[in-house]
């Protein structure tokens, strides 16, 4: 009967027949409530023909969503998303009843087991429609309260799956062992991003819905207390559960409703600033892990910022992406961060973007006088003197910084940056070369290293001249133009040389001291 059912439900897992699956899920909750053995074998293979069923309609609606017109069955005066509700909730039904069969298992370890399958079925289920019929500031449906209702008794917390732990433990303890096949692993990778998309909404929901935190067994104090436990490493976490909403760094978001994955963003970076957490141990392993797992969630706040339809959207997603980066990152982190997105974004405005949000580090990194530093102004040379202190001064303050302005300006292929491409990258990158000259100058400091003979001289022949001589060839060639857009790139370009003349003049005054 099991066997029969199964082939009946794969034949007719297409758009065009979904509408004859509903009988065969709700023949199915009746052979399982009649199963007396080997009911985890039979659930584990029922569940993944369920969740391709589940698949199939979520992609049908993918489609619909393009269209205008409402669609109906073939044949019949139904519509699609009808027969798709009617397939949720049956399927819902199914997780309900296998509850109840996991309750009637006499071995522990086994119901434990059977427990685990449960719950990452309900985490694939909620990754896969969870956000087609609970979206951002509606009410949630009841078939969701039921499906987070289930995570308690599966042994899963909704904190321990916003900061990854048990999403990882439950994938490892349902996945069967992987040979290296590349289906196979796409099963796992598919798996995985379900899981961790259903957990991103099960926290998202229990942490604006009362009900559904009920449902869930947390409150918004345990779940403050167990963040504070798991520290700066657990928010690191959350944020990249909570991004997971939001899609790929590669791809443009996938979530149809990418305002949840900011919000539960949002959420956590409040959750963050509400708490106090010890001084974070910046040693080095600690602080490259911490760069590695913050960097995909930045990088999908950077997808936002890109491909959000609306204004509203990419302003919001750009405010939380410096609030990760200020708020939740030590410095030695916040430094490695930008560095990194700085050289491999493919973007020219966020470029630009990220340069500002490095000068703005230099500012509130530098001191107000040198005697912050423990030293009296005459043992800081403008030649280049090192101070006593400069392996402890901050990474704004180090010559770290001019190799973040050097690959923007003489990037890796070692020819003048590409204009007018780059125009904004380069402009930002200038102006904060200017502000530290111009600030180590006139506080007679070299924090940065940026005034000795070797940085001085690599600046002028490396990065100012060649891009002043750029600058003059693309100057005649708009000259010779006509149209609107000649004239504004003109008016931009004749911006930047004006800052790039004036840091040729700033390095030529320093040079002459030495």
């Amino acid at each position: 009967m099991f066997a029969a059912f199964m082939e009946a439900l794969n034949m007719y897992t297409t758009p065009l027949t979904l509408i004859y699956c509903i009988p065969l899920i709700q023949g199915l909750s009746l052979v399982f409530s009649r199963l007396q053995r080997r009911q985890a074998q039979f659930f584990q293979e029922a569940s993944e023909g369920l969740l391709t069923l589940l698949r199939s309609a979520a992609h049908v609606d993918d489609d619909d969503e393009e269209e205008e017109d409402e669609e109906f069955v073939p044949g019949m005066e139904i519509p699609l998303k009808q027969v798709h509700a009617a397939i949720l909730d049956d399927i819902v039904e199914v997780a309900q009843v296998v509850r109840e069969t996991c309750d009637a298992v006499h071995f522990d370890e086994h119901r434990e087991a059977f427990q685990q399958q449960l719950g990452m079925f309900v985490l694939q289920i909620l990754g896969i429609v969870g956000e087609k019929i609970a979206h951002s500031g509606k009410e949630v449906p009841p078939v969701v309260i039921q499906l987070v209702e289930l995570l308690p008794f599966c042994g899963l917390s909704v904190l321990l799956l916003l900061t990854g732990d048990q999403i990882k433990a439950v994938i490892e303890i349902t996945t069967n062992d992987v040979t290296g096949c590349g289906d196979e692993l796409a099963q796992v990778d598919q798996k995985k991003l379900e899981a961790t998309k259903g957990s991103a909404l099960a926290a998202y929901w229990a942490l604006s819905t009362s009900q559904v935190a009920a449902a869930a067994e947390i409150t918004l104090d345990s779940l403050k207390e167990g963040l504070q436990f798991t520290g700066r490493k657990g928010i690191v976490a959350a944020l990249s559960v909570a991004t997971s909403l939001l899609g790929s760094s590669s791809h443009r978001p996938l979530s149809l409703m990418p305002a949840t994955g900011l919000a539960l963003v949002d959420k956590v970076l409040e959750l963050a600033a509400s708490l106090e957490f010890c001084t974070f141990d910046e040693e080095e392993d600690d602080d490259l892990d911490l760069t590695l797992r913050i960097l995909p969630a930045l990088q999908s706040l950077q997808n936002v910022v890109v491909y959000a339809p609306s204004i509203e959207m990419r302003r919001q997603g750009y405010a939380l992406f410096k609030k990760v980066i200020e708020d939740v990152l030590p410095e030695t982190s916040r430094f490695k961060c930008l560095q990194k997105l700085i050289n491999d974004c493919i973007y020219p405005s966020l470029v630009s973007l990220h340069l500002i949000c490095m000068k703005d580090e230099v500012v509130k990194a530098w001191p107000r006088n040198p005697q912050q530093q423990g030293e009296p102004n005459s043992a800081i040379h403008l030649a280049g003197g090192k101070q006593q202190d400069r392996d402890t001064a901050s990474h704004f303050l180090k010559e770290e910084i001019l190799e973040v302005i050097g690959s923007v300006l003489r990037p890796k292929n070692g020819a003048p940056p590409d204009l007018p491409a780059q125009i904004d990258p380069v402009q930002s990158a200038v102006n904060l070369y200017r502000f530290i000259l111009i600030r180590e100058s006139s506080g007679k400091t070299n924090y940065t290293g940026v005034l000795s003979k070797e940085n001085l001289a690599k600046a002028r022949s490396q990065w100012l001249l060649p891009l002043r001589e750029v600058m003059e060839g693309l100057s005649q060639q708009l000259r010779e133009e006509d149209g609107d857009m000649s004239a504004d790139m003109g008016l931009a370009i004749d911006s930047l040389q004006s800052v790039v003349y004036r840091c040729l003049e700033l390095n030529e005054e320093a040079l002459a001291y030495l």
